[in-house]
């Protein structure tokens, strides 16, 4: 409780003799502080004793407890014989004026220069004395009896207090929702918590709050999560079923929002939403939930081109904002015996291409076949396949691949579709690619492996002078938005495909094996043939 207080000084004390100037050389090293009141019913009172052979003058000194903000200047003309003392007592005690602060049961005694920088001495306790507290031999004992403004009395030992507990603070900013799933987790829908602090955080009636519900979960007292510790609440211990369209909410128990997750109208957080990176990063949706543990974050790398008649090739886009390394990810084809191994250093700059061709493929594709993207811990990335050769190519176009009026290796993919909802050529493809990638940069890199960088054209989707609708939809929507009414690849209402799902793929221009190509090419010569005896009849006759 503050209580002002006051200095009362023993005069007696301070009676020096004729003639007797205070000392000036290192004023505080013989002053310290000697007896100590504290919570003693509004008594409080801090005793200071000089002792050594000179009189100290301690006016302009302060005094503090343990706030730095909380202090005293003591009283101009105070000098302090030696072996004297100078009692600074609380207002209950006698007179006004003096230090305006309270001396609690757990509270410093600080004395400074007048610089307010120089500490001179100091005393620190955790617990209020039944007397007073005494220094002897720079150590803090517990007196027999009061002694203001004389010599102590003998101490009493003081016994080892433990430390009071303290609780862990309660950052509101350190704690953040990292991960989700709604309508198909086990057990259940769940929550992750994650604390990105550097200290412990008590979660102590703090609560979870369902967007589309009433419902309210507050987790229960003793609730602590470490720095990088992971909180899982499912189940019973969730409380709530997160519907689709919905969002979760966490508040401190002063009814702070700390985070808030959502999803669209009509959608579940499946098969997880979390953060990436874990914990700081923005929300993106995963086909790998890692309940408990720190989410595995793809690179946002997808494939963006593949073709498997001709030099086989296949292409992958760097749809993020910074290099990534891609050593160590594999590209496969469907019966994953046939695999290339990216080579370490392999980094594709941000909105770069990586095109695989040749010799460094290393296999062919098959007119019924596959490729897959995976990352080194063996997890897909994306997919796309075919039941027959598309001609020329499969190019990532609205968030889905289709083919191409023409091959574009290692260039932004010719997504200008005559009829982009015509049946699929040879049977279609159907494709997965991993979402919440970042939109692509300005100007895309070709990467081609041990060859040199080669310059391409302006990235799909920037809007500049040479950028086109259907490019404008392939960017917008390989990076997991959904495509703008008009983009002409997209069609109305088109949608980017989410990972592990398949997606709709309007087909390009019919494309004809060999074998058809020929036969073809033999009909139209017959005809030809035909014709011209049939124009030397009519002129016979």
């Amino acid at each position: 409780m503050p209580r002002p207080s006051h200095l009362l000084l023993l005069a007696a004390l301070l009676v020096l003799p004729l003639g007797l100037a205070p000392a000036t050389a290192d004023p505080g090293q013989d002053v310290r502080i000697s007896e100590v009141e504290s919570d003693g019913d509004g008594h409080d009172w801090v005793e200071i004793t000089n002792r050594g052979t000179d009189p100290v003058d301690v006016s302009g000194w302060y005094l503090r407890d343990d706030q730095d903000d909380r202090d005293w200047t003591v009283p101009a003309g105070t000098v302090i014989a030696p072996g004297a003392h100078v009692l600074l007592a609380g207002e209950d005690v006698e007179g006004d004026g003096g230090f305006d602060f309270g001396l609690g049961s757990a509270d410093s005694a600080r004395l400074f220069l007048p610089d307010g920088v120089t500490e001179v001495d100091a005393v620190t306790w955790d617990t209020p004395a039944e007397t007073t507290y005494i220094v002897v031999d720079g150590a803090l004992r517990v007196s027999s009896e009061p002694t203001p403004g004389a010599e102590n009395a003998a101490p009493v030992p003081v016994e080892a207090q433990p430390p009071a507990p303290t609780q862990p603070p309660a950052r509101a900013d350190w704690i953040v929702i990292d991960e989700v799933v709604s309508a198909g987790g086990d057990p259940g829908d769940w929550v992750e918590l994650t604390n990105i602090g550097p200290e412990p955080v008590d979660l102590t009636d703090w609560s979870l709050r369902d967007e589309d519900s009433p419902a309210v979960t507050v987790l229960p007292a003793g609730t602590v999560i470490a720095p990088g510790e992971h909180l899982v609440l499912a189940g019973p211990e969730l409380g709530m079923d997160l519907g689709a369209g919905g969002g979760v909410r966490l508040h401190t128990p002063e009814g702070t929002l700390a985070d808030r997750v959502g999803w669209a109208d009509g959608a579940h957080a499946r098969p997880s939403l979390q953060r990436c990176p874990d914990g700081t990063g923005d929300l993106v949706v995963s086909d790998a939930p890692s309940k408990g543990e720190a989410n595995r974050c793809a690179a946002p790398v997808v494939l963006h081109e593949a073709r498997s008649q001709g030099e086989d090739f296949v292409e992958l886009k760097n749809l993020g904002e910074a290099p990534v390394d891609l050593g160590g990810y594999v590209v496969t084809a469907a019966d994953g015996s046939r695999a290339h191994e990216i080579p370490d250093g392999t980094v594709v700059a941000a909105g770069g291409l990586l095109l695989i061709a040749g010799d460094d493929l290393g296999f062919d594709l098959g007119a019924q076949d596959a490729v897959r993207l995976l990352a080194p811990d063996g997890s897909r990335l994306g997919e796309v396949s075919w039941i027959d050769h598309v001609a020329p190519s499969l190019g990532l176009c609205a968030g889905a691949f289709r083919a191409q009026a023409s091959a574009t290796p290692g260039a932004p993919n010719d997504c200008a579709l005559e009829d982009p909802a015509a049946p699929p050529a040879g049977g279609g493809a159907s494709a997965s690619a991993a979402t919440g990638a970042a939109p692509a940069s300005a100007a895309p890199d070709l990467l081609v492996p041990e060859r040199a960088a080669a310059p391409v054209a302006p990235a799909e989707g920037t809007g500049g002078p040479s950028a086109s609708p259907s490019a404008d939809a392939e960017a917008a929507t390989a990076a997991g938005e959904q495509a703008l009414p008009g983009d002409a690849a997209a069609g109305a209402g088109a949608v980017p495909s989410g990972a592990g799902t398949a997606a709709p793929t309007p087909a390009g221009p019919l494309a004809l094996t060999g074998a058809e190509t020929a036969a073809l090419g033999a009909l139209a010569l017959l005809a030809l043939a035909s014709g011209a005896w049939m124009l030397r009849c009519s002129r016979r006759t």
